[in-house]
This record gives structure tokens, C-alpha cells and sequence, in this order.
């Protein structure tokens, strides 16, 4: 068996009685052509204003949690506040769910202050990212979180739940943070503390792109293709030896 974190490992052992032995981790690769910094004079992502933004990119729905960024922006003072950019197309069984973020930006009085965005591409969202002061990822369970890898080779921080295998993703303290609670005013604490502080923000985005580094689909082809071998070998290894006749026909 192959799991995507060490996180998902342990459920199917505890879900499937699957031996820990048998069940190899290879993680997800970014494709860090792609999801790469900003270069030198190379123009921002913009949402439409001048202020930092945020980016939360996931399908909205309840367990991506992008009401808590919506809870944490109202947090932070008007004057410092950054903007929310919510990038995702609503699924039609999370339809109301949809309507309901809208509703929140309305009461919470956040409506100069958060752009949605359907779905993008590939390259859209890489351009979106690497243009972003942050990543949000406050969903309540993630099997690895490829979104915060890609974040992370676009050299930006991350501050995401510390659930399931975000912890994988995110190496805290260093490319960004993991949040164990969901009140808002934890968010908005992490956010400020990584917006108010350059050093602080430069030191995360350099170590989230050599993370990243460490995190190509390379590495992780690699990876993959050692698991495959050790069966092959293991399987080869419990075949009884040919005779002379069965090898040539093989």
C-alpha cells in the first residue's frame, strides 16, 4: 500500500489493519518550474487594489474551512487589514454553501475586502500564489495538503491547521505556521505576526522554497520507484530457480 503522508499511513493501518510495514509514504512532488518565486521586475498578481493579499485555494466547501478565514479577517483592524482572495468554484452539492460565504462578507462587513475567484488554471494559480503575501489552509483535514507544497515553491509562507498531514507540508516555525485551535483570533495573531515582521516573512519564504526544492516530482517519482522494486525483488527472490529449459523460453 502506498500513502500520500505519513499521516495517511497511520489511518489505513488503524482503518484496514494494514502492517505499518507494508505501507510505504511517498509524497506528493511539485512541479517547481511552475510554482516558482517571483522574479526580478516580474509584474505582481493583482486582485485589483494595492494592498498584500492573501490567497485561500480550495473548492469551498465546510471541511476546507474558508469560513474561519473570513472569521479571521474580520479580526484584524480595518486599517491593517490585508485583502482576501478566495479562489475556488463551489461544487453543486456545496451550492448553498457558496451563497453563504457571500452572506458572511456582507455581515461581517468585508465587502472591500475579499475577491472570489471561480476555479483557475495551473498557471493562474501559480501566478496567484507566487503575487500572495500568504496561504491560508484552514481546512479540518487534509491527507497532505499538495496546495501549501505549491505555495511553498512559489516562495510563499504558509499558515494552515495543524491537522492530518499538514504538518507534512508545512514545517512550522520555518515556511509558515501551523494553528492548532480555529478561533479567529488565533488566525488573525499568526497572520499579523508573519505580515509586521519583513525579516521574519523574507526568512519563511527563502525556507519555503528550499523545502520545496526537496519536494520535486522527481524525488518523489524516486521514491515510488523503490517501493516498486523492493516487490519485485521481494517477489523474485521467493520464485523457485529455473531450470536450464524454463530460463530460455523465458
Amino acid at each position: 500500500v502506498v500513502a500520500v503522508s505519513r499521516a495517511e499511513r497511520q489511518t489505513v493501518h488503524e482503518r484496514y489493519g494494514r502492517p505499518l510495514s507494508a505501507i510505504d509514504v511517498v509524497t506528493p512532488g511539485v512541479n517547481l518550474e511552475l510554482f516558482r518565486p517571483l522574479g526580478p521586475g516580474e509584474r505582481r498578481w493583482s486582485w485589483g487594489g494595492e494592498r498584500p493579499y492573501l490567497l485561500c485555494a480550495a473548492r469551498p466547501q465546510p471541511l476546507k474551512g474558508p469560513d474561519l478565514a473570513l472569521r479571521m479577517l474580520a479580526v484584524i483592524p480595518a486599517e491593517r487589514r490585508p485583502h482576501l482572495v478566495l479562489a475556488g468554484e463551489p461544487s453543486q452539492d456545496f451550492a448553498a454553501y457558496g451563497e453563504t460565504l457571500h452572506r458572511m462578507v456582507d455581515e461581517l462587513g468585508l465587502g472591500d475586502d475579499v475577491t472570489f475567484l471561480g476555479s483557475q488554471s495551473r498557471e493562474s494559480l501559480a501566478m496567484m500564489l507566487r503575487g500572495s503575501s500568504a496561504l491560508l489552509n484552514p481546512s479540518f483535514s487534509e491527507t497532505f495538503g499538495l496546495i501549501c507544497l505549491e505555495a511553498e515553491g512559489s516562495g510563499r509562507p504558509v499558515i494552515a491547521s495543524r491537522v492530518g498531514g499538514l504538518p507534512e507540508s508545512v514545517v512550522d516555525g520555518s515556511t509558515g505556521f501551523l494553528v492548532d485551535d480555529r478561533e479567529p483570533a488565533t488566525w488573525a495573531r499568526a497572520v499579523e505576526r508573519l505580515l509586521d515582521d519583513s525579516a521574519l516573512h523574507t526568512r519563511m519564504s527563502r525556507a519555503a522554497r528550499l523545502f520545496a526544492e526537496q519536494h520535486s516530482w522527481e524525488a518523489s517519482a524516486a521514491v515510488l520507484e523503490a517501493s516498486y522494486r523492493r516487490i519485485l525483488d521481494r517477489d523474485t527472490a521467493s520464485q523457485p530457480a529455473a531450470t536450464a529449459g524454463e530460463r530460455q523460453t523465458r
